[in-house]
């Protein structure tokens, strides 16, 4: 099936999934702890690594459709044997060395998986940039808002996708991942934690700065159809954009003790994946 293109939203059917190296996802789910979502079992937990595997895979198989290289997983070059939290999913770059490789290996075994400034401005100083490819299962619930019939009807899915669209990329913020939070709050938790002494607009922007010193490059948001068997890939965004005027959001979910709380930017901030084959010809993605 060819893949269908709406706007910045890429879909392509599962059978046209081609699979990357094969990985052990029984050990990442035996080391994945429940943060937030502490009633997981871990069937869910394993459901939810092989969703979040297969929305990368379906990025890659666009990528390859596109001709867009440069893309290489996490856990194809990881040497932790899967028993550390993975940092990011993967990275963009014209090369990959033994250098690189081993240093992200060194980093993540020294720093986890909340890797320091340092280590991520070495990375993107030798035009490696990291990539976050979040998943969310397109429920009933989406589809029912957007009057959804199938894919074979065009107005059908421009419903679902402009429904889809007033969704967000979404990222933990770096100190803390729980608590219902404004901005502006989580600026005076970081203030009183690092004890930064600034206020106001000043604060603002030191916190806004400081998060993106820490964040991934490149967002990538993907909703699995597993009853139609599809990928809807929704475009990406990079994070000067993600944290330009940021906006923290909390997720409440029926039952669970925790609030995690997320900085969020509109899908509609967001690119084409095309986009991506021009960026990583580029000495830097920004």
């Amino acid at each position: 099936m060819a893949l269908l293109e709406f706007g910045n939203v890429v879909i392509i059917d599962y059978s046209d999934i081609k699979f990357s190296k094969t990985t052990n996802v029984i050990d990442i789910v035996n080391h994945t702890v429940n943060t937030w979502q502490y009633g997981r079992s871990y069937l869910d937990k394993q459901k939810d690594t092989e969703l979040g595997k297969m929305a990368e895979d379906a990025v890659m198989s666009v990528f390859n459709m596109f001709d867009i290289s440069g893309y290489y997983p996490y856990d194809d070059f990881r040497s932790d044997n899967f028993e550390l939290h993975a940092p990011f999913d993967g990275v963009f770059t014209n090369k990959l060395d033994n250098n690189i490789v081993n240093f992200i290996n060194n980093s993540v075994q020294e720093e986890g998986n909340r890797l320091s400034i340092k280590t991520r401005n070495y990375l993107r100083e030798n035009n490696v940039y990291t990539v976050e490819i979040k998943s969310t299962r397109l429920t009933q619930k989406y589809k029912d808002r957007a009057n959804f019939s199938n894919y074979n009807d065009k107005a059908s899915v421009l419903r679902l996708i402009d429904g889809l669209m007033n969704l967000d990329y979404l990222t933990y913020p770096h100190y803390t991942r729980y608590g219902d939070m404004s901005y502006y709050e989580y600026c005076e938790f970081v203030n009183q934690r690092l004890n930064i002494g600034l206020h106001g607009e000043a604060l603002y922007k030191y916190v806004e700065k400081l998060e993106m010193s820490f964040a991934t490059d490149i967002y990538i948001r993907v909703f699995m159809d597993e009853f139609e068997k599809k990928a809807l890939i929704m475009g990406w965004i990079d994070k000067e954009r993600f944290f330009n005027s940021p906006r923290t959001h909390k997720l409440i979910l029926p039952g669970k003790s925790e609030v995690p709380l997320y900085f969020v930017k509109s899908l509609k901030m967001g690119s084409n994946i095309k986009e991506l084959k021009n960026i990583i010809k580029k000495a830097t993605p920004y």
